[in-house]
């Protein structure tokens, strides 16, 4: 069987759309554990611009994606398309982490910055 001409590459690209660092009240951070980020459907009846406790149960949210927090809090998300996520999960120690609701703008060029710095934190 033949794939093809085996001097031929080809290159995927990715792009972080979400990083950030997973933290205690302290500031210490995460020594891992497992984010999920939600989606917020389309046919949600969630207005434009509502965020924290007026943004709908996690129930309205579509689970898209999964990520590890590194041993040293540091967590990404890749190649994400415009669009309300919510983040959630648990540290390895089984704290939750407290949620978090990120809108992403939509992507015009090549050019798109990633959402950095995005920290969250672990409930006691």
């Amino acid at each position: 069987m033949t794939l093809g001409d085996p001097n031929r590459w080809i290159v995927l690209r990715r792009r972080v759309a979400i990083a950030g660092r997973v933290v205690d009240d302290a500031g210490v951070p995460a020594d891992g554990g497992v984010l999920s980020m939600r989606a917020q459907p389309a046919t949600s009846p969630r207005r434009p611009g509502r965020r924290g406790a007026d943004a709908p149960p996690m129930n309205h949210f579509v689970q898209l994606h999964e990520t590890r927090v590194r041993g040293d809090g540091f967590y990404f998300f890749l190649d994400l398309p415009a669009g309300e996520y919510l983040i959630d999960g648990r540290d390895a120690r089984d704290r939750a982490i407290e949620p978090r609701s990120i809108s992403i703008a939509p992507v015009v060029g090549p050019a798109a910055k990633p959402l950095l710095g995005i920290n969250l934190v672990t409930r006691k």
